[in-house]
């Protein structure tokens, strides 16, 4: 007999690595469901098809989790990008000039680094750079020694989540002056291994620095943009997506030019993409796109350092009987499991609708089975069985599609 449970098997497992389905207590969501403020759902089913792109763009705070008891289909565009901030602006006598604040994350990811207020963005002391795990580094102010000449701004890096981002470049100066250097992307950080205990975004790129004329700083440097978000979809069906999910990081934002003089001030850095998790019980089929990508860096036409490009995020697909169908576009490559089929028994899959208190187990020898009825039809070694699984915190969910019996 206890071989015979392979269903009870499958919920274990899927307990174990943290896969919750929720409670269907938002009914059948569709387009009008979400809001931005709101983060968490509950779905008896999902059917997303209109162009939800600035739902969750550039809104920081928590990321989306969307538990869905049985089939997810997405057909639309949902997205958590990070956004572009502003480009800096002002006159090279830096008496109007503004630097911009920086990029707001998408939910679940972090902003980009602000030169704001520009005389202190890149003097070493004050801090410019990206916020988050990753955070790109800012670009250093120009620093004028001879105080009769001009000197601009390193653009800021950007930030990395998946991948490193990249460097921003040093500015350029007249004779005996010091350009500022551009900030250092700092490592890769976290693993989808550990998403069910720590599920974040992307991280915010860097600002660029000052540039400095006579020796004052005198042209802000632009902004890092914002981190991608992150989301994460589990359905006890299968999971559908012909649409578009994307949680990329924003572009750095250009440094004030001067208009000729070598004090421009850098670019920011582009935000790291953020993260996508996508877990079902049945198939899973993406026809359309899913990406996390880095945003690009700023791009200084003159003397102010150019920013560098975010890293990519990470993307993530779990799946219990191992039938995934990826012929769309996937930026950057998922990491795939099929978890549901490392150490199972032989089994037949058939379809069938399990409800609330009546789960069946079916004995292919002699065909007893229970229901909401009792635990009796069990017997000693399944009710054994079933007391080890609860112990170890598995729980029966409502709304479970599929029954397995060993052959």
């Amino acid at each position: 007999m206890i071989k015979k449970l392979t269903l009870f098997y499958v919920i274990l497992f899927f307990a174990s690595c943290g896969v919750d389905t929720g409670d269907g207590s938002d009914g059948v969501c569709d387009d009008s469901t979400f809001t931005s403020a709101r983060r968490s759902y509950d779905c008896q089913s999902l059917n997303l098809t209109s162009d939800l792109s600035n739902l969750y763009t550039g809104v920081g705070g928590d990321p989306v989790v969307i538990r869905v008891m049985d089939d997810a289909i997405i057909s639309g565009t949902l997205a958590l990008n990070g956004t572009t901030p502003p480009n800096s602006s002002g006159t090279a006598s830096g008496a109007n000039a503004t630097g911009a604040s920086g990029g707001i994350g998408g939910a679940g990811g972090s902003s980009g680094g602000r030169c704001n207020p520009f005389s202190s963005c890149g003097d070493g002391v004050s801090d410019n750079n990206g916020s988050g795990s990753g955070a790109g580094l800012g670009g250093r102010g120009g620093d004028d020694v001879t105080s009769f000449s001009a000197t601009a701004g390193g653009g800021g890096s950007g930030g990395s989540f998946g991948s490193v981002g990249v460097n921003g470049s040093a500015g350029l100066g007249d004779g005996g002056t010091t350009p500022g250097a551009g900030g250092v992307a700092p490592a890769a950080y976290g693993t989808s291994s550990n998403w069910d205990v720590s599920f974040v975004g992307g991280s915010g790129g860097g600002a660029g620095g000052f540039g400095e004329i006579n020796g004052n700083p005198d042209t802000p440097g632009g902004a890092g943009g914002g981190g991608g978000g992150a989301i994460r979809i589990v359905a006890g069906g299968t999971i559908s997506i012909s649409g578009t999910i994307s949680a990329n990081g924003g572009a750095g934002s250009l440094g004030v030019n001067s208009g000729g003089d070598n004090n421009d001030g850098g670019c920011g850095g582009g935000g790291s993409g953020g993260a996508i998790w996508l877990q079902a019980l049945g198939e899973i089929s993406i026809s359309g796109t899913l990406q996390a990508s880095g945003g690009g860096g700023g791009d200084c036409t003159e003397s102010g350092g150019d920013g560098g490009n975010g890293g990519n995020g990470r993307i993530r697909i779990d799946d219990s009987n191992g039938s995934i169908s990826l012929t769309g576009t996937i930026t950057p490559s998922a990491v795939v499991n099929t978890v549901g089929a490392l150490s199972l028994p032989e089994k037949r899959e058939y379809d069938g609708d399990v409800s609330c208190g009546s789960i069946a187990f079916i004995d292919h020898d002699d065909d007893s089975s229970f229901g909401s009825g009792g635990l009796g039809g069990l017997g000693v070694h399944g009710l054994l069985t079933l007391l080890f699984g609860f112990l170890l915190g598995a729980a029966f969910r409502c709304g479970v599609r599929k029954r397995y019996h060993a052959l």
